[in-house]
């Protein structure tokens, strides 16, 4: 009998679609990401899972996916999912383990039938980054949350990503050191174009050119952030802090 987590995207959904973050996610989809966040340990939210599928399956870049910051599997099961469902790459998944994690990662990745699919790393960072040679389509960091080591992986991995490629972030307003370093990335001159804030992920897309439009998205995205730091500070009211968090992952796509 297959595992609940690797059957559910091979069970019936008869092609219904539900819209989210400017795609079409397939209800398959969507009940895989509930099954994977209920069932595997981690700290990856419904809605972050559902981001995190939609830029493994989808945008234009070519490379590899990377992800800094495994754990126990949560979200590199539904990277590697996604992108297996797409006909995309396999996931590249660094962390050392320090805290004992890499046997219940490898059970948890098994279980999902996605062994093939995802190739770990068991190092840190900087190491697995001094050998690196490939192009990245998305790199997703959620390793150490100190800002000297967050800021390290992004520094490190940055200059593989290519043009139209995706940096995601996650922890992104309650940890300082993501928060920091997002600040950074998306104030202006900026070399990137906001795409998404969903929940706690910021990502966003390495442009060759910051045209007036992306500058105008970039604007609206850090005046809603702005709102919604307020709101998780309890400055604005509750529902004030609700609309703008549902507004932003209105916002939010893929590409």
């Amino acid at each position: 009998m297959a595992h609940p987590v690797a059957a559910t995207l091979t069970e019936g959904g008869g092609g219904r679609y539900t819209r989210l973050h400017d795609m079409q996610v397939s209800a398959d989809a969507s009940r895989y990401v509930d099954r994977v966040v209920g069932e595997v340990d981690g700290w990856l939210s419904h809605h972050e899972g559902l981001y995190l599928y939609n830029l493994a399956a989808n945008g234009p870049a070519e490379g590899a996916i990377v992800e800094i910051g495994s754990s126990r599997g949560r979200s590199t099961i539904i990277l590697a999912a996604a992108a297996r469902a797409a006909g995309r790459e396999p996931v590249v998944a660094i962390d050392p383990h320090l805290r004992g994690s890499e046997g219940q990662f490898r059970a948890n990745v098994a279980a999902a039938g996605l062994s093939d699919r995802v190739a770990p790393l068991v190092m840190r960072s900087d190491e697995a980054a001094a050998t690196w040679r490939d192009p990245i389509r998305l790199l997703w960091i959620d390793g150490a949350h100190g800002y000297e080591a967050v800021k390290g992986d992004f520094t490190d991995w940055e200059p593989f990503v290519v043009t139209g490629g995706v940096i995601a972030l996650h922890d992104t307003y309650d940890w300082e050191g993501p928060r920091r370093l997002v600040e950074e990335l998306i104030a202006p001159p900026s070399r990137f174009a906001i795409i998404g804030l969903v929940d706690s992920i910021t990502a966003v897309r390495k442009v060759a050119v910051m045209t007036p439009s992306i500058r105008l998205r970039n604007a609206a995205f850090r005046r809603l952030r702005a709102l919604y730091l307020l709101g998780r500070r309890r400055v604005v009211p509750g529902e004030a802090r609700r609309l703008v968090k549902r507004a932003l992952r209105a916002l939010s796509g893929p590409c």
